[in-house]
Order: C-alpha cells, then structure tokens, then sequence
C-alpha cells in the first residue's frame, strides 16, 4: 500500500505531529514573514516601563500561529520569552478570566525586560469579543490599561475579522490611548509570500514524514507548481491552508487509484537496475536516495530522472507523474551498482554451464586465477549492495575511491569489455547473447538465496509480456532484476536504461489499467 501521507492543516495538528518537545522542528519549514516581523520588533523595543498590546489580523489559515511561535528563534527580535494564555478553556466571561490570567501570570513571572528582550503574551482562541457585553468590554480594556502601565510586557492579540479589530480599537480607545505603540495598534498579517508556498510545503513533509520526501508519496514538482498556478487562476486571496487542501486531494486522488491497482494484483513488483561497469558506482550514486529507511534506500530518485524525460522525444510519453507512479507507484524502481571484479569473478566461475569459458579465454584478460572460483565468486558477492539488501543488512553509501577494491575494479576492466562485446549482439527477440550471463548471475544468486525462488528469461506471472532478466521471488513481491552490460560511462547511460525499461512496464500496466493514463 502507498504511504500514508501527513500533512497538518491548523498549527494545533502540527503541534500533535511534532510533540511539546520538537516544535523547534517549524524552522525547518518555517518562511519568514519580515515586514510582520520588523513591526513586532519595533514595539517590543519601545516596552522599557510600561506595557504594549498590539493586535494582529489575518484570516483564518495564513499562519498566524505558526508565525508567532517562530519568534521564539529568531533571534533579531527582542522577545525573551512567550507564554501562550489558552481561552478556549472557558466558556462564559472570557475577558475577566483573561485578565485574571494575566494578573496572575504577572505576579508569578519576572517581567521586567532582559538584554534579549521583553516577556510576550499571546492570547490564544478568543478572536471575536461579539458575545461580550458593551459593559464588560470597556471594563477590560480599563483594566488591560491599568496592568499595562504598571507591568513593561508585550500582549499579541490574534484577530480574525476587521470589524473585531476596529471593535477593540474604538473601546480601548474610550479609555486610555496608551494600551498601543502609535500607529502600530494593528498588523494585517498576510502570511508568507504565494511563491513560497511550493517550498513550504515540500519541507513541512520531510519534516512531519520522517525519512520521507514529497516524492515517496507520488507528488511531483509540476504538482505544487500546478496547484499554485490554479489557486491564482481561480482567486485572487487564497491562503496556506487553501494550498494545503488541494495538494491533499491530489495526493488522495492519485493513490487510489494506484491504490485500487495494487490491491487487484497478487503480489507488488519491484524493478532493479543493475550496472557493472567499471564507473558505475560514482555513475549509479546520483539516481538514488541514501535513505537510513532501510526499504527506501536505493530508490530511483526521482528528480534527477526527471531531467532526461525534457526537450527529447522522451517528452511524447514521459511526464513527472507519469515518472513518479512508475518509481514508487505501481512499481518501485531502485538501482544499484555491482563492482566490475564481482561480475567478472561471478561470470568466470559460475558460467561454464552456459559455455561462458568457450566465448571469453578468461586467464588471458587479466583477472586472477582464483577468480575462477565458485568460493571467490561467493566471497566478492558477500559485499555489494544489492547482496546486502537482500540479506537486510546495513549499506555504506560512498564511492570507492582506492585500496583493494578499486584496484580489482581495474582489473576486471578488459573482462567487462569483452562482456559488453558478447551482450551489444542481444536483439528484441531476447536471443542475444546477454541469456547466458543472466542465467549465470541467476544461478549464483540462487547459491547464495536458496530460500527465494530465482528465474533468469522468464516471464512475469501478472504481466504476460515482460521477460525480466532475472525473476527474483519472495512471499510479499516479485523483483525484477534488469542488467544493463554498457561500456558507455556517462550518466545518460543510466538515465535512458531506466527510462526505456520503465516505459517498457507502465505500457503494460497502463493497458491492463486505462485509468491510469487519466
């Protein structure tokens, strides 16, 4: 089944996600608003003796909560505490149990301000004050003022609606005309700049889906793109929150129906793409993640894909959607790198069944004489990642730059290219002389598994017209094993296997299940 996606809408979900102890996490994701956040500082700078309330309007969705617990870390602004006074907690006279709070929290608090700022209240739920009487209005507001002159801390006010911030204005107004700093008695608060919001986005989910990218949950670039460009199309005012609905729907609406395909077949395929040349490794290193999950690592990446299906006939039939179903969708692509010497070793010692001797005079290209042993071969497969994938252990991800390892590398070069020489003769007709190699890594993969069933030129079971180059199968999938024997060593080599086969099994697929072409 697809990941499960979280995406908090409202500051108290994000909250939940990250725990108390965690919210520092926001700064993460978190874009800073600068023009709100210049005129808060300005008022914190003017609090020496006397107190200051200002009062801060947006409307629902733009981040006012997640803006005002940013301030705790940044540190330009002269704030040295914030204490958040939750209201939704009283049901009835909301404005005398909050200025019981403040008292309160005034006697029990050193409020006096420090180097790094003053202490900063922030009343949380109670936004409108129409169930409040004219009566008890002005009395708070009376009161607010006396407690302001006497104690030197900061009060933001979130508001939703206009008419309540000019409510608030005009009775405070009545009574004292220092509650504010003048002309600063209100911040219309828009939220983060629009073209923020792709990158906000993107980052709120590696932040709240750890070890996981947007694009482990079918999302592409073009997805935020195409989702900012509609909101602008459709209004003029939209907010994060807005933004964050409709890219929701396009996650929801894309997974089930690669949902519904997944759950209609008996088994998920996996499709790994594997290089032995003798570059492959620093070739293969940039189209995977290096994920710690240990399910994730090798994943096709989708970015750097993405940049070879652009401006060439690949455009005809590849898009990022397309791309990102195919990767981590319907089917999950990973690619990896087997050392040069390993290949060699594993072709010497275990093809004379398939008269691999007779087509390549091994001793007279270089490699070592043990190399021709099944025990070497065995021993240089104990290591690359592919092997140790399956065996569920730990992978290094980096690139072998010298010592033993890459100095066999080296010495297997002139095999490797005697074998690109026999498998550049392979035709459609799957006849080629690639069939002997397979077979022969199926067969030494078969030593080493004998718990999985292992196949080298057959068919798929659900997919009639795909002939993987080796059918690994285990109880919870097939794996489809698909070796690219190359000499070219550019990373458009790898970039255009990968593509070109991918099409290979969404064209299946996509006959199978038409919906998926919607």
């Amino acid at each position: 089944m697809i990941k499960e996606l979280v995406l908090s809408d409202s500051f108290e979900d994000m909250k939940g996600e990250l725990g108390p102890s965690n919210l520092s996490k926001m700064m993460d994701f978190f874009v800073p608003v600068v023009s709100a956040e210049k005129e808060i500082a300005l008022v914190a700078r003017s609090i020496k003796t006397t107190g200051k309330l200002l009062l801060l309007q947006g409307d629902p969705g733009v981040g006012k909560s997640t803006f005002i617990q940013s301030l705790k870390w940044r540190n330009h602004i002269p704030i040295n505490e914030i204490v958040n006074i939750d209201m939704s907690q009283f049901v009835e006279s909301k404005l005398t149990n909050l200025l019981k709070a403040l008292n309160e929290k005034c006697r029990n608090m050193d409020v006096t301000p420090k180097k790094n700022g003053v202490l900063l209240f922030v009343v949380d739920y109670l936004e409108s004050l129409t169930d409040e009487t004219p009566e008890n209005k002005k009395a708070f507001f009376r009161s607010l003022n006396g407690l302001l002159r006497t104690k030197p801390v900061m009060i933001i006010w979130p508001i939703t609606e206009q008419t309540d911030v000019e409510d608030m204005i005009s009775y405070s107004s009545a009574v004292s005309g220092t509650l504010f700093y003048r002309n600063k008695e209100v911040i219309n608060f828009k939220g983060p700049e629009i073209e923020n919001f792709p990158t906000i986005l993107k980052n709120t989910i590696s932040v709240l889906n750890t070890g996981y990218t947007y694009t482990d949950f079918q999302l592409t670039d073009a997805d935020f793109d195409n989702i900012l460009n509609r909101l602008i199309n459709k209004s003029d005012v939209f907010t994060l929150r807005d933004y964050i609905f409709e890219l929701r729907d396009v996650w929801m609406d894309r997974t089930g129906k690669v949902n519904s395909i997944l759950s209609s077949i008996p088994k998920p395929t996996e499709i790994w793409f594997v290089f032995g040349m003798p570059e492959a490794e620093e070739l293969v290193t940039p189209f995977i993640r290096k994920s710690k999950n240990h399910d994730d690592s090798w994943d096709a990446y989708h970015a750097k894909l993405d940049e070879y299906i652009h401006d060439n006939q690949r455009a005809a039939y590849w898009n990022p959607t397309r791309l990102q179903i195919a990767i981590s969708g319907s089917f999950k692509a990973k690619l990896f790198h087997l050392p040069t010497h390993t290949l060699v070793s594993t072709l010497a010692a275990y093809g004379q069944k398939y008269n691999l001797d007779a087509k390549i005079n091994w001793l007279n290209i270089g490699i070592d004489k043990n190399w021709l042993k099944t025990s070497t071969a065995k021993s240089f497969l104990s290591n690359p990642s592919i092997v140790r994938y399956l065996e569920n252990k730990p992978i290094q991800f980096g690139v072998t730059r010298s010592g033993p390892a890459k100095r066999a590398i080296e010495k297997g070069r002139i095999a490797y290219l005697e074998i690109n020489a026999l498998a550049s003769k392979y035709n459609p007709q799957r006849d080629g002389s690639d069939k002997p190699f397979n077979k022969t890594i199926s067969d030494a993969l078969k030593d080493i598994f004998p718990q999985y069933s292992i196949d080298a030129e057959t068919t798929h079971p659900w997919l009639p017209n795909i002939i993987p180059d080796i059918k690994l199968e285990t109880d919870e999938k097939i794996i489809c094993i698909e070796f690219h024997y190359t000499k070219r060593n550019v990373p458009s080599a790898i970039a255009s296997y990968v593509l070109d086969k991918l099409d290979n099994y969404m064209r299946q697929l996509e006959g199978m299940y038409p919906k998926l072409l919607k």
